[in-house]
């Protein structure tokens, strides 16, 4: 093989590399507004994400006086997507979790739940423009 023919095949695998590497995106600020009524001893610090790959990962910094249950859906019942878990607990905290791109990409609003027992319970609504540039 001459090396015009070798140099083709090198750029031509390196730009198949490229293609298939994941994407990875910088951490980005999402920013969230409070719906209705909200707990005293709760405070959500900073709520972030970033691409990893098919992924997204949401990460919640938090101050809680109690253990709580945590939900991620796309309003009013997670038609699209609903994520839970029992993640919150009392004193400052990270929460993080992976939602898969193209779920993400389903919905058309974001809502993140927090607590569900009796009358604890505190809602925020997500910036979808925030999301979605997670997910392109």
């Amino acid at each position: 093989m001459n090396k015009t023919i070798l140099s083709v095949l090198a750029v031509a695998l390196t730009m198949v590399g490229c293609a298939t590497t994941p994407k990875v995106s910088e951490a980005r600020e999402i920013h969230f507004t409070k719906i209705g009524t909200w707990a005293m001893d709760l405070e959500i610090l900073s709520i972030q994400g970033v691409r990893h790959g098919d992924d997204v990962e949401f990460t919640v910094k938090y101050r809680s006086g109690i253990e709580r249950q945590f939900s991620f859906f796309d309003p009013p019942d997670g038609a699209a997507l609903k994520y839970t878990s029992s993640g919150i607990v009392a004193g400052e905290g990270k929460l993080a979790y992976s939602i898969a791109a193209v779920d993400v990409q389903l919905m058309n609003e974001a809502t993140m739940g927090f607590g569900f027992k009796g009358d604890d319970r505190n809602f925020l609504s997500l910036n979808m423009y925030d999301i979605r540039r997670l997910t392109k």
